[in-house]
């Protein structure tokens, strides 16, 4: 559902040169807004050097409106300044860009020319005018507008949450649940679901120490079970990874928790059409569910929304 890309500058640059280069690099950078992440160097490096390029164009539309998408990619957390840059290597900075793209799990290269720089496996290197043709954009595009259905048993728990998930969270600082029956049903798939939830995040967290996950989820008479539960499933790299469980009730018997049940992370929002159940345990495989991204203003305004709600909260260290 997310994808990882590195920007040559010198892609931009050669988009400033062409006649409707800046509106198609317009048209990428909005769609990685959507769900893309784009990788630099600690130093910023290629945001500088595209600075560059931006500052050097004719005041215009076409440059306030590249000016804007670039600064939309900081203010929502879409560019990653943390590749590690090694000072004493003879290569430039993008052959080192292209050496760590695996260790990175880049799996787009947009470039400015051709480049003799070996690319790894697995990672797509595409002009701008190549882009629209790549299979990464295809992905993406399809991710962005309509999400995927999968049928019960299409793809292993391992493949799913991968597919799914692990790029959206990888880098998070703090992940939000919301799902009504994962509290007041915690049990069976539900209790499967999660587990194997933890393992992914277990995989991929860069930074578990520094990442919150936020339950919100109904009340039961099993709130306890469900804690101590959570806590055993907390284990190796995200041992210490802090967790707040907000269980909420309405004694008027209204709707306490929107309807929709979605993951947040500070990056990207999920919408899961079923719920945290998505993993069958007899199977070790998924069931029949629904994946889609969610706005995250919305989901924002929602959360806000349930701060003023009645609810038993246990913080587990």
């Amino acid at each position: 559902m997310v994808f990882n890309f590195l920007l040559d500058p010198e892609a931009v640059k050669s988009a400033a040169n062409h006649p409707f280069g800046i509106q198609s690099l317009c048209e990428v950078l909005k769609g990685w807004l959507v769900n893309g992440l784009v990788f630099d160097f600690e130093t910023e490096w290629a945001r500088q050097e595209i600075g560059k390029t931006v500052h050097a164009m004719p005041e215009g539309f076409e440059r306030k409106r590249l000016s804007s998408l670039l600064s939309a990619l900081v203010k929502r957390k879409r560019l990653l300044t943390i590749m590690v840059q090694d000072y004493m290597s003879p290569d430039s900075e993008l052959e080192q860009a292209i050496g760590l793209a695996s260790k990175y799990q880049i799996q787009l290269l947009l470039i400015g020319s051709a480049v003799s720089t070996p690319i790894p496996a697995g990672v797509e290197k595409v002009t701008l005018a190549e882009y629209p043709d790549s299979a990464i954009e295809k992905k993406r595009h399809q991710a962005a507008t309509d999400g995927k259905i999968y049928l019960g048993g299409e793809a292993s728990h391992v493949d799913f949450l991968d597919e799914n998930f692990a790029n959206g969270l990888r880098h998070a600082k703090r992940i939000d649940i919301c799902d009504r029956l994962l509290g007041e049903k915690f049990a069976d798939n539900y209790e499967y679901t999660m587990r194997r939830f933890f393992l992914l995040l277990d995989r991929n967290l860069c930074s578990p120490d520094s990442c919150d996950l936020v339950i919100h989820c109904g009340e039961s008479s099993r709130n306890g079970h469900m804690a101590y539960m959570l806590k055993s499933f907390r284990t190796g790299r995200i041992s210490m990874m802090p967790m707040t469980l907000h269980f909420y009730s309405d004694p008027s018997g209204t709707m306490h928790l929107p309807h929709d049940r979605y993951l947040w992370s500070d990056q990207f929002g999920f919408l899961i059409g079923r719920g945290m159940d998505f993993l069958d345990e007899r199977t070790d495989r998924n069931r029949d569910v629904n994946i889609n991204l969610k706005n995250e203003d919305m989901i924002a305004s929602q959360l806000a929304d349930l701060a003023g709600i009645r609810t038993n909260t246990e913080h587990i260290t």
